[in-house]
């Protein structure tokens, strides 16, 4: 099931407004467990975002729902944090 980013055009940019990507990937989350597709104990729902997306953003702002966000990060994202330890 692909929707894009609401079936908005290739060159509309979510970047500007997360908080509308935000709501459409709850929605779309929503209606996936509705239709039961998604159950209590099977594994999150993928998200994969294009670099245009900010998946750090979009991944905190669906803190909480069954996802894992994968996302291309601009070259130029700079990281306010230090790298965690590898393990």
């Amino acid at each position: 099931m692909s929707t894009g980013c609401g079936g908005r055009s290739p060159g509309f940019r979510c970047r500007r407004r997360p908080t509308a990507a935000t709501v459409q990937l709850r929605e779309i989350v929503g209606r996936l467990i509705i239709a039961g597709q998604w159950h209590d104990g099977d594994p999150d729902i993928l998200v994969v975002l294009d670099s245009r997306y900010e998946a750090p953003r979009i991944a905190h702002r669906l803190a909480g729902l069954p996802v894992e966000i994968l996302g291309r990060l601009r070259s130029d994202r700079v990281m306010c944090r230090p790298t965690p330890p590898r393990v």
